[in-house]
């Protein structure tokens, strides 16, 4: 057998950030047009990011939190005991922070790269995680 699993769950909580009216917009139009909500984005301020209302890295940890009770909750009648999530940077970090219990304040303290890959240790009867480690897959 690969390395891979034999068969895929498709999780809708599993996305990237909304960034709402935003989307498709030039970095350079945010920056111009919404300065101060731009700089929260790019330091990682959880509160000054807001778009059209909205509080999208708050958005994104919650569904994080939410991934990671659907998979604890299907882990038990899993064959395996690893489950592989595929994702980008913004929930990556959001996954990483949520398992151990942290809020959107650690937005970008643990930056993925493109294609990075981490393992998380999570006993099934614990609220968070034990600990994690990088994995170099280039």
């Amino acid at each position: 057998p690969g390395l891979l699993p034999q068969s895929e769950t498709v999780m809708t909580n599993l996305r990237e950030i909304d960034f709402y009216s935003w989307e498709n917009t030039s970095k350079e139009d945010l920056e111009r047009t919404y300065p101060q909500e731009y700089k929260a984005w790019k330091s990682g301020d959880p509160d000054g990011l807001v778009v059209d209302g909205r509080l999208p890295l708050h958005e994104t940890w919650s569904r994080a939190n939410e991934v990671w009770k659907e998979i604890r909750q299907q882990k038990s009648s899993l064959q395996s005991k690893n489950v592989l999530l595929v994702c980008h940077g913004t929930l990556a970090q959001a996954l990483l922070g949520s398992a151990f219990g942290l809020d959107a304040t650690t937005f970008r303290k643990n930056v993925f790269s493109n294609c990075a890959m981490a393992e998380i240790v999570w006993h099934h009867d614990e609220d968070v995680a034990e600990s994690w480690r990088w994995h170099n897959i280039l």
